[in-house]
């Protein structure tokens, strides 16, 4: 993705410009080159009409729709939350008293069960079970990280900086709306600069060789002379016609 440039022409856009590196985008003071998904677009610089900028939001729709699936997740995850008691049994045990703390209570006799001659310990009948509860915080967390997700999908922007000259058009994409501005400037320069700028100069043309013609002192013999020549193939018909109007003014002239 470098391009050779001419003797003459002068890089402006990116500075430095080290010749023989790629580079997806340069302007030169003769024209813009853009190396982008169509390939290697060349806009000459007299040939642009218009230039703009372009600023879009890709993923916007995609980011809501993500958005909404969160929102139904984290409400999902919260309903399990209050539904499986979780809530209820942290409360419980942040709030339960320690066995021995108070003594005016009776206290349990050791190595016997309070509840069940066995000695199994006694199971709350409503206590949530691991598996709710996991179940409960991973919907919860799952949807507000991706509720986070969606947000900020909605926030990502892309630029582009939009030519267009004749049937041709070019879109150029920039990382920041800095670089955006960079390069909408130095095609507005460039713009301006081929447009105040004289028109080149036409080829000069090679002069026409002056044709004698000797007629010997008689015109219209050499006439004569120069048709059979052209009837005979010695002479082209460029040659015939110049060296005819010389001979025919010659006899005009003596008259």
């Amino acid at each position: 993705m470098s391009i050779p440039l001419a003797p003459d022409e002068n890089v402006f856009y990116p500075m430095p410009y080290v010749e023989g590196e790629p580079h997806l985008l340069v302007i030169t003071n003769q024209r813009v080159v853009h190396f982008g998904d169509e390939g290697k677009q060349e806009m000459p610089a007299r040939q642009i009409q218009f230039v703009g900028r372009l600023s879009t939001r890709p993923l916007v729709a995609l980011g809501v729709v993500l958005a909404l699936l969160a929102l139904g997740l984290a409400g999902f995850g919260v309903y399990l939350v209050i539904t499986s008691g979780l809530l209820a049994s942290a409360k419980a045990v942040a709030t339960a008293p320690v066995a021995g703390d108070d003594p005016s209570q009776p206290q349990p006799e050791e190595g016997a069960a309070a509840d069940d001659p066995s000695g199994a310990p006694a199971v709350a009948a409503d206590a949530p079970s691991t598996g709710s509860k996991v179940g409960a915080v991973a919907a919860t967390v799952g949807g507000l990280v991706l509720l986070l997700v969606g947000a900020l999908m909605t926030r990502v922007q892309r630029h582009f900086v939009l030519l267009r000259g004749g049937p041709m058009a070019m879109q150029i994409r920039a990382k920041d709306p800095v670089e955006q501005t960079q390069i909408l400037a130095t095609v507005g320069a460039l713009q301006s600069s081929a447009k105040g700028a004289p028109a080149p100069a036409a080829p000069a043309q090679p002069e026409k060789k002056k044709v004698e013609v000797d007629d010997k002192g008689d015109p219209v013999k050499a006439l004569q002379d120069l048709a059979a020549a052209r009837a005979a193939g010695k002479v082209s018909d460029d040659e015939f016609d110049e060296k005819r109007e010389i001979l025919l003014a010659r006899v005009r002239n003596r008259r």
